[in-house]
């Protein structure tokens, strides 16, 4: 039996985070994947929270 993607993901304990959640009538102009022959190239994107995919909160400081 062939194992699914997600199968292999979840054998090691990986865990994806949920899609992208972006505010209710916001159109990204883009695609997160294009295909151009045969490769797929994948758009990154922000940090998300774990439970609900909505942006996370990033905190910067410079040590000193």
């Amino acid at each position: 039996m062939e194992m699914t993607p997600e199968g292999r993901l979840e054998e090691p304990g990986l865990v994806l985070p949920p899609p992208i959640a972006v505010p209710e009538g916001l159109h990204l102009p883009f695609s997160f994947i294009n295909l151009r022959g045969d490769r797929a190239l994948v758009s990154g994107h922000p940090k998300q929270d774990a439970g609900d995919g909505s942006r996370g909160h990033s905190v910067s400081w410079v040590a000193t």
